[in-house]
């Protein structure tokens, strides 16, 4: 385990470098997407100074974290080694994009409601060679042509014939989630990492100009799920994201891995484990997810869940992938799923208390504080997990 930890990180680490530095892909988004999803930063790999680096700095949406790497000029010998000059890369987005795409059969009035936050990024990510002047930077214009083609070519892959670019600007309160948290910051994780210069020039852009929704008072999520949730056609409205949260939705949705459309038409819906990769993982659609990830808890948002409790070999342990789908595999609808939960989390050993202030607090108050985080409203209220919970026991 450790060895595969540390050398998904060197590949990482030697992609990053390659394209920030000398404008050279040597990994596809996909494969560099696949792997950065599968790094877990609670491995040690016997290098403190990496292992704190990764921790402090590591986002799997962008590989701009390289440009404060700490052995850099290792990177650049692992490159100049192996990759240099054995990858040939178009220069922009329209360029990759002109090659021949085969579309699936446009459905008259589907409309791809799509996640802007990650476009919006890959979009006005500037590369280490633009930022320090050894390559003309783009401008504006090119990102924003670039932001178009990028949607209206995720609209095509849907077989939608329209779109609405959801966008959470820095501006929204996310619905209150910073307030609900109690166990851990909600998204602390984020907070102190460079983001692109133009980043909310482009966000900007595309909610002034493009068929868009700005979300200010919840987030792009919520939006998106929303629109699920409310279609009148279920066969009109899809999802287009790679964030596993939305997974909990009914409805279509668009999956990246294999570039087809999903029809998630069983609400509560399955979980199961994926061994295909070097760690395994929980997937799966629709609600019994949901409950899958109040027990996991999800490290892209620093969302805690069920801490300090015994797992089925009787020892002390934060709940994992594999752990949390065993605790959940027999149940059949969610009303079994709240009784797993509501067991497990009224067990935990641990010290409960407001991570705010150390003021005390109840498992309950944090159970469901998790479950207003994770959760995707089906309206903009901050209690609709709430009342969804209540109209299932019934």
């Amino acid at each position: 385990m450790v060895e595969i930890e540390r050398r998904r990180r060197i590949r990482l680490a030697v992609a990053a470098y390659a394209y920030e530095f000398m404008n050279d892909s040597v990994m596809s988004d996909h494969e560099f997407d696949r792997l950065s999803e599968q790094v877990d930063l609670t491995v040690s790999t016997g290098n403190r100074k990496l292992d704190s680096f990764f921790k402090k700095n590591f986002e799997p949406a962008t590989g701009m974290w390289v440009r404060k790497h700490p052995e850099k000029d290792k990177l650049r010998r692992i490159y100049e080694q192996f990759w240099r000059d054995k990858v040939q890369i178009p220069d922009n987005l329209p360029d990759q994009t002109a090659k021949h795409v085969v579309y699936p059969d446009p459905v008259p009035g589907r409309v791809a409601h799509i996640d802007a936050d990650f476009t919006c990024y890959q979009v006005s990510a500037e590369t280490a060679d633009e930022l320090e002047g050894r390559k003309p930077r783009r401008t504006m214009e090119q990102m924003r042509t670039n932001m178009r083609t990028a949607l209206e070519h995720l609209m095509k892959q849907t077989g939608a014939t329209s779109y609405v670019a959801h966008v959470t600007p820095s501006a929204s309160n996310k619905g209150g989630r910073d307030d609900q948290a109690l166990t851990k910051g909600y998204q602390d994780n984020r907070s102190g990492k460079d983001k692109p210069e133009h980043l909310n020039a482009i966000r900007g852009y595309v909610g002034a100009e493009l068929p868009s929704i700005v979300h200010l008072d919840q987030e792009a999520d919520d939006g998106m799920a929303q629109a699920n949730y409310n279609a009148v056609d279920p066969n009109l409205s899809v999802i287009v994201s790679k964030d596993k949260d939305l997974r909990m939705v009914p409805g279509l949705h668009y999956d990246f891995d294999t570039e087809t459309v999903v029809d998630v038409d069983d609400a509560f819906g399955d979980i199961w484990v994926d061994r295909t990769k070097s760690s395994a993982k929980v997937l799966g659609w629709g609600t019994k997810f949901f409950w899958a990830q109040l027990l996991r808890g999800d490290t892209a948002d620093n969302i805690a869940g069920l801490p300090n409790t015994l797992n089925l070999k009787g020892k002390l342990t934060k709940v994992g992938d594999i752990t949390a789908h065993d605790y959940l595999a027999d149940c059949t609808d969610d009303w079994q799923c709240f009784r797993v939960c509501t067991h497990l989390w009224s067990g935990s050993l641990y010290d409960w208390h407001d991570y705010r202030d150390s003021s005390d607090t109840t498992w309950q108050q944090h159970m469901v504080a998790d479950m207003k985080l994770l959760w995707m409203r089906r309206s903009n209220d901050p209690d609709d997990v709430l009342k969804w919970l209540s109209e299932v026991m019934k």
